[in-house]
């Protein structure tokens, strides 16, 4: 194995609350996501109008991690879905941007990242080199923008 080429086990990063299944509602909540061989964890602070979340989901539980990019006229988010089974046997996917303040590349690499954890936890293939697809809500833009590194 190349000393460069670490396979990553766990991830963390900062987060805002973007959607659900769970019936919270749809308010800009702040907080962090981890990812590792035991779990997903999100905790989210609660805010005036969001209620917040403590959520643990044990990793057998887990079905996918996607990461989408969402483009708007003067911006670009990188949001992570994580789809899971609950204890009820139903399946729930909570949606969650990643918080990254300096380049848009480092966010495109933590979404990147996202995948490539859960692939390497989960034993399937490495997560492929090519950017997260697009947001469904998003509007069609060309594949050929991509971010400036």
């Amino acid at each position: 194995m190349d000393v460069g080429s670490k396979i990553r086990k766990k991830i963390k990063s900062r987060v805002i609350y973007h959607s659900s299944t769970l019936g919270i509602a749809e308010v800009q909540q702040m907080g962090v996501a981890s990812l590792d061989s035991e779990a997903f964890r999100v905790q989210l602070n609660p805010s005036g109008a969001g209620p917040g979340l403590d959520l643990g989901v044990a990793f057998d539980r887990l079905q996918s991690v996607k990461a989408f990019q969402k483009k708007s006229y003067s911006s670009t988010s990188y949001l992570v879905e994580v789809s899971y089974v609950d204890n009820s046997g139903n399946l729930q996917s909570i949606t969650l941007e990643l918080r990254v303040f300096f380049r848009r590349g480092q966010a495109l690499q933590a979404a990147k990242a996202w995948k490539e954890v859960f692939a390497n936890l989960s034993g399937d293939a490495p997560a492929e080199e090519q950017p997260p697809r697009q947001h469904p809500e998003q509007a069609a833009v060309s594949e050929a923008s991509q971010p400036d590194e």
